[in-house]
């Protein structure tokens, strides 16, 4: 009796897990569409994930995530399949969905520590780019016991392929990385790894936020040079695990982040919307008035 009890609470532990899992899939596609203006390949990936989520959940009973998925699958109807431009209205009300989806999956989750710090990083890895490269892949599993995902580049050339196909939630660069890389043209190879994460960081509007790391004592210029080329934490000597960890955690938010909300004053109509609808491309959720007076009551009730 006491095995088949086992069993059963096995099977549902399994069938939690394949709900759970689809939930991170979707979170993560979520991010990429938000990434930039949404497309039409990234809207139907998308919403073939919500499917899937909603067909898995009614398999295996889970109704509070079929719920949430159906709700999402209805906001998605209403976005126009020419500007694939969603209203205020309808991006508000997936975002707190998706934050619903989010919560539904960590409590089905709770119990398991490794599972619910995993559940809600869906999104990107963290590369590791350093000269060590056996202490690369050391603080990687580190790392990945904390539940972060992490890729470890060994080259300069695995680098710039890496950071040209997929942007990551953060970058922990070795300022002396790729050093040794023959026929490097830099000024300073004690400082290659900070030119090659210069050249990477180029293709991007906003820069990739880092975390530097020197095993000489760093002057001014190199701590200055690791700021300019997106560094948020310089370390020196030896990395401390703890503090990478406090650190990602501050760089790479686990819950989808909110979107922002803009107020539009402007006393033209047309151009009021022209700017909305710019705006609600990129994912933030909007507001419009064409009266100036109406500016202390909006602010109150729409907290821009």
């Amino acid at each position: 009796m006491r095995s088949n009890t086992m069993q059963q609470m096995q099977l549902r532990r399994f069938f939690a897990k394949r709900v759970t899992n689809q939930v991170r899939v979707i979170l993560g596609l979520w991010c990429q569409l938000n990434d930039g203006p949404w497309t039409t390949m990234g809207l139907d990936e998308f919403k073939h994930a919500i499917q899937t989520l909603i067909r898995f959940a009614q398999h295996f009973n889970e109704e509070s995530h079929r719920r949430a998925a159906r709700q999402i699958m209805q906001c998605l109807d209403l976005v126009d399949s020419d500007t694939l431009t969603p209203n205020p209205e309808v991006l508000h009300e997936l975002t707190d969905l998706i934050g619903q989806l989010s919560h539904l999956a960590l409590r089905r989750t709770d119990n398991e520590e490794y599972e619910s710090a995993n559940v809600l990083n869906p999104k990107k890895p963290v590369y590791i780019a350093m000269h060590n490269i056996e202490e690369a892949f050391k603080l990687s599993e580190q790392l990945e016991f904390f539940g972060f995902r992490v890729l470890v580049t060994t080259t300069l050339y695995e680098f710039e392929s890496e950071m040209k196909s997929r942007r990551p939630a953060c970058v922990i660069m070795d300022v002396a990385f790729s050093k040794d890389t023959e026929g490097l043209e830099v000024k300073d190879r004690e400082l290659a790894g900070l030119e090659a994460l210069k050249k990477a960081q180029a293709q991007y509007e906003h820069p990739v936020e880092c975390i530097v790391f020197s095993e000489k004592a760093a002057n001014i210029f190199t701590r200055l040079m690791a700021t300019r080329t997106g560094g948020r934490f310089f370390h020196t000597s030896q990395l401390d695990v703890g503090r990478v960890v406090e650190e990602l955690e501050e760089l790479t938010q686990l819950m989808p982040p909110a979107p922002y909300r803009v107020l539009i004053v402007d006393d033209s109509r047309s151009q009021g919307l022209a700017t909305q609808r710019a705006l609600n491309q990129g994912g933030l959720i909007t507001e419009v008035i064409n009266d100036p007076l109406l500016i202390m009551d909006t602010i109150e009730t729409v907290n821009p």
